[in-house]
């Protein structure tokens, strides 16, 4: 598998609003992303390159997407 480069990640968070600041204090485009808390961290011209997630479970890495050469 030829992996070009990490595309994304999802991560679970017990704090919304303190992530909303950080993304801010990163520099970071916050945008709506699902429709309900969730909101994604824009760095580039990918509509967002981390995705937040709130979680009243347990925080942490909730996906990962992979940049590949092509579809196959």
């Amino acid at each position: 598998m030829d992996i070009r480069g990490l595309g994304y990640i999802g991560l679970d968070v017990a704090d919304g609003d303190a992530w909303r600041v950080y993304a801010g204090a990163l520099g970071a485009m916050v945008v709506d992303a699902a429709g309900d808390e969730s909101f994604g961290m824009k760095i580039d011209d990918r509509p967002y390159r981390v995705l937040v997630q709130p979680t009243d479970g347990e925080e942490g890495l909730a996906f990962a997407g992979w940049e590949l050469p092509d579809e196959t």
